[in-house]
């Protein structure tokens, strides 16, 4: 019994760029973590609550990846990886911009 047909794949030069900045963006969010950490007290403080509580907004955050997982393994299979990877560069860029205009600038 023959096995299934080969895939067609084509590149293009924008994947490098796209990837490069996707995991820049990555990076940058992982990298946040290591901030966070020394910086629970004083978030605790301005916000009047425990620094547990701190913690445990974080750990919510860090969590979300793993079921972000398995809609990455669907959308990898059902839609091209260029758009997979557009959607999740604007998802970033959306998720900064929204922190940034969110604050409270007085």
């Amino acid at each position: 019994m023959p096995g299934p047909a080969p895939t067609q794949f084509t590149t293009s030069w924008r994947r490098w760029p796209l990837l490069f900045l996707y995991v820049n963006c990555c990076l940058c969010l992982g990298s946040t973590s290591l901030c966070f950490s020394p910086a629970s007290k004083v978030i605790a403080n301005a916000y009047g609550t425990t620094v547990v509580n701190v913690n445990m907004a974080y750990m919510i955050s860090s969590i979300t990846g793993i079921p972000m997982t398995f809609v990455a393994m669907y959308l990898y299979r059902t839609y091209p990886s260029d758009w997979v990877l557009r959607g999740a560069l604007i998802n970033v860029l959306a998720g900064g911009w929204f922190r940034l205009y969110s604050k409270d600038i007085n």
